[in-house]
Parts: C-alpha cells; structure tokens; sequence
C-alpha cells in the first residue's frame, strides 16, 4: 500500500510539473517562432501542435494536481503552495477557455501570462517547500520555539521515565525473543519535534495496541501517515524492524523509539 501511495503522491505530483512546463513552454515556442529565422517553420509546426494539445494538458494539469493534493497528506481545501498552485491553474484554464469573451474586453494573452508567471512562481515555490526544505519554511520557527519550551521538561522526564539513548539498544528486532509482562505502558521519544508519546498495550508477550497520545510534530503531510503506519507494523509484525515512511523518518523513527521505552517497562529480565 505504501508504494501505491507514492506512486499517487509523488508519481502525480512530478505528472503535474511536466504538464505544467510544457504548457508554458508554448509561450516560448511562439517568442522563437517570431524572432527565430533558421528554425521559423519546425517551431511553427511545434506550435500548431501544442495549440491542438492545450486544452488536454490543462485538464491533465488539473486532475493530476488534484490527486496529488489528495494523497500528499496536507488537506486540498487549505492553505498552502500546493492547493494555490492547483487555483491557479484552474484560473488559467478558465482564462483560456473564455478567450473570446476577454478579447472583447482587453488583451486576455498579457493576464493570462501573467498568470502563467505566477503558476510558475507559485509552483517553484512548493517544490522547494516541500522537497527541498521538506516543508520547514513554514515550521522551522514555531518549531524552535517548542524545542525551547519543552527543553527543561526533557530534561526532567531523561532521570524519571528512562528516556536516556543508551536504552535504545536494549530492545530491537523481532519481539518474539523478550519476555514481557501484561500491561499498560507508556513511552516518550523525540519525533521531528520533542515529547512524542506512545501508550502501548501488552497481552500474553504480544504488543497489541499502539496509541499516539500527545506529540509535537509539525506539518500533518509528513506525521499523519507514520502515525498511521508504523504502529500497525510493529503490531502486525512483532517486530521494532519496520521501514520509516518517506519524507517523514524523524516521526517514524520517534514512534519506533517511544515503543521501545514503553517495552523496556515491561521487560522481564
């Protein structure tokens, strides 16, 4: 299932670039066909082409837009660079098709490039929000200023919930070779932000429930889908081996973690 979520979310969202670039690209093509002399006729031939396809790549640029937001995490009826991006792009698409009512009114080509601009600002912006910077533009402050303000309870909770790193190498792998007594526990990690809490339950040495009961991570696209997966693997498997989900490792690694303070309470020696 995993895959089948990349491919939608990140398959769709590089479908919706190329769509993108090749649409603005028609601007360039017909800039060159004006000014260029040697390759006038090829890029006239380019252009009748990408004429007949517009309409088509705009609806492709649509609809895979809308699938990537869909599948990215991150709500589309929100703020963010993704669903300004895909506004856009609709604006675009209703500008072209009622051409003919705004040539009436004005030059429709210069707001419509305009336009194009601003799509293209506006997704060059989002591909660095979130693929470079991974979305800590819009957190890396709020963020630090909850690292600030849960430092001193770190601190606090590292003498009295065993919440030393050391205790990390104490339970790995397949669970099947500890001894656990039945309970209730809970354990506290650091994810992308400090104090991610787990409270797991354990039935005849087996873990068979895993709640997130408090964090402090930012950006749901990125903590949403850990939080969903990875305690669903450690309980199916029996096992702390499971894979970080993409593009948030620091959340599944935190949860992974958390699981592994709470087991280290139950553990029979």
């Amino acid at each position: 299932m995993d895959i089948i979520h990349k491919i939608l979310n990140e398959g769709f969202a590089w479908l919706s670039v190329a769509f993108g670039l090749i649409l603005t690209c028609k601007f360039v093509v017909r800039i060159g066909m004006k000014k260029s002399r040697i390759y006038r006729d090829e890029l006239k031939k380019l252009n009748k082409y990408m004429a007949n396809t517009h309409k088509l790549m705009g609806i492709s640029l649509v609809i895979t837009g809308l699938i990537h937001g869909i599948f990215s995490g991150e709500s589309v009826i929100s703020l963010n660079t993704g669903t300004i991006c895909w506004v856009i792009s609709i604006t675009l698409g209703v500008s072209w098709m009622a051409r003919k009512i705004l040539r009436k009114k004005g030059n429709w080509i210069k707001y419509h490039r305009v336009l194009t601009l601003i799509f293209l600002l506006t997704l060059g912006f989002h591909l660095i929000d979130v693929k470079i910077f991974d979305n800590k533009i819009s957190t890396n402050i709020l963020q630090h200023k909850k690292q600030m303000d849960y430092e001193t309870q770190e601190n606090k909770e590292t003498s009295t919930s065993g919440y030393e790193n050391t205790l990390l190498t104490d339970i790995n792998g397949s669970l099947d070779k500890y001894k656990f007594k039945d309970g209730t526990y809970t354990g506290v990690a650091d994810g992308y932000g400090p104090g991610l809490t787990v409270e797991i339950k354990v039935n005849e040495n087996k873990v068979s429930d895993i709640k997130i009961v408090k964090h402090n991570e930012e950006g749901r696209k990125h903590y949403q889908r850990p939080m969903e997966m990875i305690p669903n693997e450690i309980i199916q498997n029996q096992s702390l081996e499971v894979d970080a989900v993409s593009g948030a490792t620091y959340t599944s690694n935190g949860i992974v973690n958390a699981v592994k303070y709470a087991l280290k309470q139950a553990i029979i020696k």
